[in-house]
């Protein structure tokens, strides 16, 4: 392989990485000019539209790939390989779920930094970490399709304070007496609440897109016409997003040096970001060099790793 050839099939990646250094260095250069914050949000416009682009096109991809996908299967095998899709996906969802807690847990990322928002935030995670199984079963089974495509369900921690006036009268309606004397009384309730909360239920997605396209392929003839239309759809969205991502350089850029810019103490959000960035790698490593190769020795009882050097030698061979 030459070098030309190199460039060639990586001109992207390259471009994304030099976006990033660039982005590095026009950030602590310009930090000494003090921004204004109008320009600091002008400077991140640019990236903050790549990151709309790809949350716009995530969510059709997702649904036509899948769709397509199971719809275009005969006989029984949609069947068996939307099970297969749904068992893999739920459990490794739920493997990811236990690497994370247990890495978050060791190494306690939060404590790093001297913030007085990350005692309050590390209470609240850790009060929802008992029910987040239960939060995944929900997730599963959304009970609004179209709410899932934007909102997904969360246990919270909910306080709810309970104050008696001197008057013998409770702004909750309630009344404490002792000895017929009226007396002021704080008090805190605290009670589970399952609530709605901003972010796409992809789980819910995938399992709905999962059974439609089961059920499409069973229709046989009469399912033809829409199985075409999300076909279509799919080629479509995968030219949008080779479109995006000739973009994605330029968005990076501006999107690392806003980030740089808006930052008020590099010092304490480098410490902390480092902690963050070692617990992600350490959390993907986890994942993708134990537990997938793990459950794939567990169903198939062959080599995974040999499959991972397969692949490997093939992507070479294919530039």
């Amino acid at each position: 392989m030459t070098v030309l050839q190199f460039l060639r099939h990586n001109f992207l990646l390259i471009s994304t990485l030099l976006a990033v250094v660039l982005g590095i260095v026009a950030g602590m250069v310009c930090r000494t000019l003090k921004p204004s914050s109008d320009t600091i949000q002008l400077v991140q416009f640019p990236g903050d539209l790549f990151l709309r682009m790809l949350k716009m096109l995530m969510l059709p991809l997702t649904v036509a790939s899948i769709i397509t996908g199971l719809g275009n299967m005969k006989g029984s095998s949609a069947g068996r390989i939307g099970v297969l899709s749904m068992v893999c996906y739920t459990s490794t969802s739920v493997a990811a779920t236990l690497v994370g807690l247990t890495l978050v847990l060791t190494i306690k990322p939060g404590a790093y930094s001297d913030s007085s928002t990350t005692d309050v935030l590390h209470n609240n995670a850790m009060a929802s970490t008992m029910d987040i199984f239960m939060d995944l079963l929900r997730n599963i089974l959304p009970d609004n399709i179209v709410a899932a495509t934007i909102q997904h369900s969360r246990t919270e921690m909910v306080v709810h304070g309970i104050k008696l006036q001197d008057d013998g009268n409770s702004s909750s309606g309630n009344l404490q007496e002792t000895g017929g004397d009226s007396r002021k009384v704080n008090q805190s309730v605290t009670a589970k609440k399952t609530v709605m909360v901003d972010g796409a239920n992809i789980i819910g997605v995938l399992t709905y897109c999962i059974v439609f396209g089961v059920t499409l392929s069973q229709l046989g003839r009469r399912g033809a016409v829409v199985t075409q239309f999300f076909t279509a759809v799919n080629i479509v969205t995968f030219k949008m997003i080779r479109l995006v991502m000739w973009y994605s350089p330029i968005g990076i850029l501006f999107l690392v040096m806003g980030q740089i810019l808006s930052t008020t103490d590099m010092t304490e959000t480098g410490q902390t970001l480092a902690i963050y960035i070692a617990t992600e790698l350490a959390g993907l490593a986890i994942h993708s060099l134990v537990v997938l190769p793990g459950l794939f020795f567990i169903l198939t009882r062959k080599n995974p790793y040999a499959i991972y050097l397969k692949r490997t030698l093939l992507a070479q061979a294919l530039y």
